[in-house]
């Protein structure tokens, strides 16, 4: 299916330009999760050629993937809108790693000539399934960031005046920020409609999805939510499996604005 190919190929594209005045989120976390992402980046120097990147099996890798995607500490209390930098930050060495996986094999090294590859793409939907515990701790994780994002600068954007969210750079800002979540979960809920995929994956995958659903929905504009729900539809319907049905439809559900 390559239109979910697509939108799984746009998350590891997401660019967030938006500048908080300070940082406060600890640094020695945020540092040490780019430094383990560029430890694993390292390790897979290569394999989008060779097809051959370090997989979770590997003790030494498990413990490099948890430094990176453990987001216990942002998910027990909302991030201050004064900490976005280095929440970007983090978000940005996750999605280093999905990169690494995604383009597996491929002979490429930047996600956004995927498109123009018809080899390429498919060799990508055949990684989802081939390095699914890999590519389910990064959906995970970008999918819970998404989350946290959105109870980052909901609440910022909504403490402003009408006319200091129309100025240029914040009203810019902000459509970038939505724009780049869009793509994110639009990504994570294609990569379900890949055949070779299985329930399992599936499931985990609803989950987080669905935790993160009412988190979107207070902060993405109605034509997002839009655009999300007719994917969700699109999806559960072309699933056999009940449970993961049910699922799909719920995060659908979740989406209408408050």
């Amino acid at each position: 299916m390559m239109w979910s190919i697509a939108r799984m190929v746009g998350i590891a594209g997401l660019s967030v330009a938006f500048i908080s005045a300070a940082a406060a989120l600890d640094a020695a976390r945020v540092n040490d999760a780019q430094k383990a992402a560029n430890e694993l980046l390292e390790r897979a120097k290569g394999s989008h050629q060779t097809g051959a990147p370090p997989r979770l099996s590997d003790p030494a890798v498990q413990k490099l993937f948890d430094r990176v995607f453990d987001t216990k500490t942002l998910e027990a209390a909302p991030v201050p809108f004064s900490e976005v930098q280095r929440l970007m930050q983090w978000f940005t060495a996750g999605n280093q790693i999905g990169t690494i996986y995604i383009l597996s094999g491929t002979n490429l090294t930047d996600t956004a000539k995927a498109g123009e590859d018809p080899q390429a793409l498919a060799r990508i939907e055949k990684n989802l399934a081939a390095y699914a515990p890999e590519m389910g701790r990064y959906y995970d994780f970008m999918v819970t960031m998404s989350g946290v994002v959105s109870d980052t600068f909901g609440p910022w954007l909504a403490s402003l005046k009408p006319e200091q969210r129309e100025k240029p750079n914040v009203k810019s800002g902000a459509d970038q920020v939505r724009s780049g979540l869009l793509g994110v979960v639009n990504g994570s809920l294609g990569s379900l409609a890949i055949d070779d995929v299985d329930d399992a994956f599936r499931r985990d995958r609803m989950a987080k999805l669905n935790a993160v659903a009412p988190k979107l929905a207070t902060f993405l504009e109605p034509e997002q939510l839009a655009t999300l729900r007719a994917a969700a539809d699109e999806l559960a319907g072309s699933m056999s499996n009940p449970e993961v049905q049910a699922s799909v439809k719920a995060f659908g559900a979740k989406l209408a604005k408050p």
